[in-house]
């Protein structure tokens, strides 16, 4: 049985992002992990040993309370998927990194920043997505669950896009989701039909899906092509490998994009490049 680790604060986003994966679970037949992670303000981090420990006991009781709570209204409402909870003193980022290497994946809320916040801010989804040994699923505050049909997956023809594809793939094959692979081609770009024509045939002979597409889209800004894409109603998630970080400067051109305001509220799935 696939895990999802789930981290939460019991706040609204981390609430709706749970009703956005549980029909994602039930699909998957995976076991919901339910993971909270306790740490002081770091306003305490002068004060003394022993209120340090009364104030951490009365913040752990606090979560043990809420995720108890949490966990009986989750298997009456649900009684067909399973839910086990942890509660963890810590780094919030390094400790949900560790709990994932049981997991297979981690889905989480977002603040709903942005994609290209999400994939570069300073938020914990950001951070945990540099990080993570396993696919990312980060879902933004206003973003509701309505089925998973369209998939687009940027790819610069790198050699990890077929080892994130295949994760992709299982993930799309219980909703029966298309795929699209994008290849963004940029002014200054050489065109190379061949390479595209051999990436295709690769990743066909490879991924045993029957519903991947390929497209070049040739645009003179990566982010603002990116965004235009996944803006479209049927598209409900937008694939990366962020950590790749050579590769991705050259697709996204970073110092060229920092500047842009648009924001698309839509689920972002990262992709490690080595996983579990």
């Amino acid at each position: 049985m696939p895990t999802i680790l789930f981290p939460t604060d019991f706040s609204k986003v981390a609430q709706r992002a749970l009703e956005y994966i549980i029909p994602i679970a039930a699909q998957l037949q995976a076991k919901v992990r339910l993971l909270h992670v306790c740490n002081l303000p770091a306003s305490y981090t002068e004060a003394p040993s022993y209120v340090l420990d009364e104030e951490m006991a009365v913040v752990e009781a606090e979560a043990r309370a809420r995720m108890c709570d949490l966990q009986r209204r989750l298997r009456s409402s649900y009684p067909e998927l399973t839910f086990c909870t942890r509660i963890v003193r810590g780094s919030t980022v390094r400790t949900i990194v560790e709990e994932a290497h049981e997991a297979d994946w981690i889905m989480m809320g977002t603040r709903g920043a942005g994609w290209w916040r999400q994939l570069f801010g300073g938020s914990i989804a950001s951070r945990v997505v540099a990080q993570a040994p396993c696919p990312v699923l980060s879902i933004p505050a206003r973003d509701t669950f309505h089925g998973i049909h369209h998939i687009i997956f940027a790819s610069n023809y790198e050699p990890g896009d077929l080892q994130a594809l295949r994760s992709i793939s299982d993930l799309a094959k219980v909703f029966d989701a298309e795929i699209e692979v994008v290849h963004i081609s940029t002014a200054g770009e050489d065109p190379n039909p061949e390479q595209f024509q051999a990436f295709c045939a690769r990743i066909e002979q490879t991924i045993a899906y029957p519903r991947l597409s390929f497209r070049v889209y040739p645009h003179k800004n990566v982010q603002q092509a990116l965004s235009k894409l996944v803006s479209h109603p049927k598209v409900e998630i937008l694939a990366m490998c962020p950590q790749r970080r050579s590769g991705l400067d050259r697709l996204l051109h970073r110092s060229q994009t920092r500047a842009m305001a648009q924001h698309c509220e839509k689920a972002i799935l990262a992709l490690p490049t080595q996983m579990n």
